[in-house]
């Protein structure tokens, strides 16, 4: 009896969430950051960045700093051009987008920078007024969820499993992730077992349950392994490979 209704309940769960949203892990690292990902109308974004002397760098690593790569130039300014000439839409469609910034420096620091930042044009980061604007989520170094109400509400934050949220902070959270070999150990050939994919559709349907998507990383990123996250109804596809998952999703 407890499988069938877990069944129910993720095929509900499923049927909430019948499209994927593609993600653009790294982003940065692409030939054209943002540009890349944005024309191929990916639903979410991912920068990490560091805090150094007063600025947001966008790097992988400290060492991969470089000045002309800052957060509002490889992301916010041209988020802004785009809005600024499309009536406060990111995409013309009106489609939402997310960025997903993970923070390498520590919070306390390094996110009343960025608060400071995206406040500059707060309207294309508020989706309460505007629901064809930017979700920023917030990775990495995360305040602890009761310190959320501290920043700005056009800021979520990226949630983890093993933590308890209430309600006010659940309001605050943009999605729960975690690390996708918590759950499984296929390399995205063949097939999941039964007990890998049960593993991951707990954590998905945990999600859900609490209003919010589900978001792996870590995952394979191979056709093989695109067609069983959409057959999983999986929230976000993580991928580096951004114009072949776009090819891959036209065709299907």
């Amino acid at each position: 009896m407890k499988q069938i209704i877990l069944f129910i309940l993720v095929f509900i769960a499923g049927i909430a969430n019948a499209q994927s949203k593609l993600h653009s892990h790294n982003d940065y690292e692409q030939e054209r950051p943002f540009f890349l990902a944005y024309e191929n109308e990916f639903e979410s974004i991912e920068a990490d960045i560091f805090l150094v002397d007063g600025e947001l760098y966008v790097a992988h690593d400290r060492e991969d700093i470089r000045p002309e790569r800052t957060l509002k130039n490889l992301y916010l300014n041209p988020i802004r051009e785009i809005m600024g000439k499309q009536d406060n839409q990111i995409y013309a469609s009106g489609k939402p987008l997310q960025l997903l910034i993970d923070l390498k420096t520590g919070y306390k620091e390094t996110l009343p920078v960025l608060e400071k930042q995206l406040l500059e044009t707060a309207a294309y980061f508020d989706l309460k007024q505007n629901p064809s604007g930017v979700k920023v989520v917030i990775s990495g170094s995360t305040p602890p969820a009761a310190e959320f109400k501290n920043y700005a509400d056009i800021i979520f934050f990226d949630g983890r499993p093993t933590l308890k949220y209430n309600a006010a902070e659940l309001k605050r959270i943009g999605m729960i992730s975690d690390d996708y070999k918590n759950f499984a150990t296929w390399d995205g050939t063949g097939s999941l077992t039964e007990s890998e994919k049960k593993n991951i559709e707990n954590f998905v349907l945990s999600a859900h349950q609490s209003g919010v998507p589900a978001r792996f990383w870590g995952c394979p990123d191979n056709p093989n392994a695109w067609k069983t996250y959409l057959d999983l109804n999986f929230d976000f596809i993580n991928t580096d490979k951004i114009q072949d998952l776009r090819s891959f999703i036209d065709q299907k």
